[in-house]
């Protein structure tokens, strides 16, 4: 008896110490879903869809003329969704190899989630919807647009495809454990003002 309750017990630990990055592929897996499936009663229906989400945490410690000037911490988490709409052979990227706005100034806008998932995922799941939505209807508009250009600029046009259809490459990289990202502030705060004294 004693030896069924510790397996019991091993088995309920993985799932009682679900990680935030667990939540996180999970939101992204469901709601890739649900958006493909409400966009694809659209009048231009993807065939391809893809999020990422880079999970950035950055330290910087500046240091001059010996003394420390400034610490920083940062964590954001960035979403970055890819809406592909017309076929592997022309599509929305054709027009717009970015699938989103962008200015000469500034790459592609990028979406911050918020860097903690205990808030509630319903106030996530909105942001990313909005966005894909957002996605779409540039996506729509470049298509057009391309579609239009296409039936004029006939010698010019690059005849490759725009979409490459393979296997996916999946990357998962589990959070570094806390051991792992410890950061001696105090001890780089010595270094960087004994290099700039």
């Amino acid at each position: 008896m004693k030896i069924k309750a510790l397996l019991c017990l091993l088995l309920a630990l993985p799932v009682a110490e679900l990680s935030a990055q667990d939540k996180m592929l999970d939101l992204l897996k469901g709601e890739i879903k649900s958006q493909m499936t409400v966009l694809q009663k659209g009048e231009y229906p993807p065939y391809y869809m893809s999020y990422r989400v880079i999970d950035n945490h950055t330290r910087i410690v500046r240091s001059s003329m010996g003394a420390t000037n400034n610490i920083e911490e940062d964590k954001q988490v960035i979403f970055i969704p890819q809406v592909r709409i017309g076929s592997p052979e022309f599509d929305n990227f054709r027009e717009a190899q970015n699938g989103a706005p962008t200015s000469r100034f500034a790459g592609p806008p990028t979406v911050l989630l918020p860097a903690d998932l205990s808030g509630g995922l319903d106030a996530i799941k909105e942001i990313m919807i909005e966005e894909v939505n957002s996605r779409y209807k540039f996506a729509v508009s470049s298509y057009e647009r391309a579609k239009g250009k296409k039936n004029v600029q006939v010698e010019n046009q690059d005849q490759s495809p725009d979409f490459t259809p393979v296997k996916p490459e999946k990357s998962f990289e589990p959070a570094l454990k806390d051991d792992k990202r410890a950061f001696d502030t105090e001890k780089w705060q010595k270094r960087l003002n004994k290099y700039s004294g």
